[in-house]
């Protein structure tokens, strides 16, 4: 491929370049079409050059774009590595710092994944319920921020809790797993990072396991509330 391409003088017909440096100096115009690659610089320059009917093709470098093809699947992995080393920081420090109320809520979802998702359900239209009522009165203008920040706050923070979960799940199949010690809490924010970053990026799956694993995580941490409010529940 030619390094750098001068156009000088006048081109009565069709030209095709290959270079990706391409530049026309006074006098230098094509009058045909001209098939030019995709790559290349200073493009605004070439319809100035062109006759008025001519047309521009951009030709694609089949090496730069299997680069491209390359360089995005392996941008790709490094996003998700990125991804799940940030979801098990998180989960692992929340996990650490309250291990009693993780592990409580990782066994509900263990025990009743279906009724934490309808808890959370019923969570969540209750705390907009609520900021829409209280956006009426006199209140609203100080309350409806807070419930603002605390809505989306308490839906990641429930499918924090339910990333760890599934994680938990997962180690007490296959192993004596036990949430008392530090690494294997560790672990099981590890492996539920990586199962649920595997399936959000399936498309259209990938929106409905957010929205589950957000509910379910709601309703595991306001269960054991409603357990000692309300009997019945139980």
């Amino acid at each position: 491929m030619a390094q750098e391409v001068i156009i000088a003088a006048e081109i009565r017909g069709d030209a095709q370049i290959n270079s990706e440096s391409v530049t026309f100096s006074e006098g230098g115009k094509i009058l045909g079409k001209l098939s030019i690659s995709d790559n290349a610089i200073n493009k605004e320059q070439f319809k100035a050059n062109l006759a008025s009917e001519s047309e521009i093709e951009y030709l694609t470098d089949r090496r730069h774009a299997v680069y491209v093809e390359k360089n995005g699947l392996l941008n790709g992995a490094l996003n998700m590595l990125k991804k799940v080393a940030f979801l098990t920081a998180l989960i692992g420090i929340f996990s650490v710092l309250m291990p009693t109320r993780t592990a409580r809520a990782a066994d509900q979802l263990r025990h009743q994944p279906f009724g934490s998702v309808w808890m959370g359900a019923l969570t969540l239209a209750l705390m907009i319920g609520l900021m829409v009522v209280l956006a009426l009165s006199v209140i609203g203008a100080i309350t409806f921020p807070i419930f603002a920040v605390l809505i989306p706050l308490a839906f990641i923070l429930g499918a924090l809790i339910a990333t760890y979960g599934m994680g938990s799940a997962l180690l007490y199949r296959i192993s004596d797993f036990d949430d008392t010690r530090v690494p294997e809490r560790l672990l099981a924010a590890l492996i539920g990072a990586i199962v649920i970053s595997l399936l959000t990026i399936v498309p259209f799956i990938g929106f409905w396991v957010t929205l589950g694993i957000g509910l379910s995580g709601m309703g595991a941490l306001i269960w054991p509330s409603l357990q000692k409010r309300l009997p019945v529940a139980a």
